[in-house]
């Protein structure tokens, strides 16, 4: 991505699914309608992939959007770690760093560290 030019991608902000939406999609294909939104939180993307998915739980699409070194990340961030000890732990520089970070916000579709422990913590991928 990064051999990309900034405006031939567009970053798409996707608006939560309403309870009572998450509910109806996901009893029309038999899933538990509560675990589908406790594990979605009303992301139409993540949503979408459960109830398309033949088994219950955080379909393997999802917890592979996170990279491993963006869950090692993710697993300093749980210790409340700062950026300039991330790098040191991890040996790679603070710009990159800051790159995971960022990453991991948009895929997690949060806007703080804490609550992407939080929604990792959720989603199953990060204990």
């Amino acid at each position: 991505m990064s051999d990309l030019a900034p405006d031939t991608f567009t970053r798409v902000q996707l608006t939560r699914l309403s309870t009572q939406a998450v509910y109806r999609l996901a009893d029309e294909k038999g899933y538990d309608a509560e675990k589908v939104f406790s594990i979605s939180g009303g992301n139409p993307f993540y949503v979408n992939e459960i109830v398309a998915s033949y088994s219950p739980g955080v379909p393997d699409n999802i917890k592979d959007a996170v990279t491993n070194r963006e869950l090692d990340v993710l697993q300093l961030f749980k210790k409340a770690v700062q950026n300039e000890e991330i790098a040191e732990t991890l040996f790679i520089s603070h710009k990159t760093v800051d790159h995971h970070i960022s990453s991991i916000l948009f895929k997690l579709d949060v806007n703080s560290r804490s609550k992407a422990v939080s929604e990792a913590v959720r989603l199953g991928i990060l204990k």
